[in-house]
Order: C-alpha cells, then structure tokens, then sequence
C-alpha cells in the first residue's frame, strides 16, 4: 500500500450558509489523501498503474466549483466520486480550510476522512471548525482554528 498527497490546492469557491458567503465567495485551501495499492507502478512505471495527481485535482476543483452551504457536503462529494471513480483507492481523507468572511486572521476548518470505502465503514473522523465533533476509532486532537490531523 501507498499514500499520495495532493496538498495545497487553491480554490475560489462560493460556500456558505449565510447569503453573503455564497455572494463574496472565498479563498479555500483543500488538502487530499489517498492510500492505494502501488506496488504495480512502482515496477511499471506507468500512469495507468497508479491514482493520478491530475485526476484528484480536477476532482477537488469540480466539486469546490459547485455552491454547497457545508464544507461537510463538498468533502462528501470528493470522496464519493474518487472512490466511485478510481477502482484503487481503498482509503481518502478530505481537509479543507478557508478565510472567514469577518476576519482575515480567521478561519474555518474541516476533516473528513474515509477508513475505507463508504460501503464498507462510517466516518472516522469528523470536525468543523478545528474542533472534533466526533471520532469513533481514533482520538483526534487541534489547535482551535487549524485543519484536524487524524492518523489512521
């Protein structure tokens, strides 16, 4: 098994559950994981071996590009389309952060991640605003205002 990281992806999306989120739009940051078998690509040395980077980042920009008043529901879509979409995915985690439309010094946080496929689990991890609301298989620890980090 293997891990790829796809971090620091940019995006200007317009979430929000307050008119004016969804109007001014914002700056988001989204953090994605995946674990998968990549024991063939490394002999292979072929695309078609692995998860592709470009393909997780236009995943991530697709479903940031469509309005949703939670981070929890954008998260959602991500992780339901990389594992509906790439058969070799067997675990993703999602983390998303943006600027608070009050302050520029603020913001908001969000964790969701997948032990493996939905099918077979729930959510192990899920927080909201640097703060863990729930955690069934691991204790999660945060600083408040910074993305949960949950090893599994």
């Amino acid at each position: 098994m293997g891990i790829i990281k796809v971090e620091n992806i940019r995006v200007f999306a317009n979430h929000g559950c307050l008119k004016e989120e969804t109007l001014i739009g914002s700056d988001y940051r989204v953090d994605l994981k995946v674990k998968a078998n990549l024991s063939a690509s490394s002999i292979s040395d072929e695309l078609v071996d692995t998860v592709d980077y470009v393909f997780l980042n236009n995943i991530v920009r697709e479903e940031m590009d469509k309005p949703s008043k939670l981070l929890e529901t954008v998260a959602q879509r991500i992780i339901d389309r990389i594992f509906n979409e790439d058969k070799m995915v067997t675990k993703t985690s999602v983390s998303s952060s943006s600027a608070s439309i009050t302050s520029s010094k603020t913001s908001s946080a969000f964790f969701l991640s997948w032990r493996f496929k939905p099918s077979i689990t729930k959510p192990t991890a899920v927080a909201y605003n640097g703060l863990a609301i729930s955690s069934s298989l691991s204790p999660a620890k945060c600083s408040l205002g910074y993305p949960i980090l949950v090893s599994i």
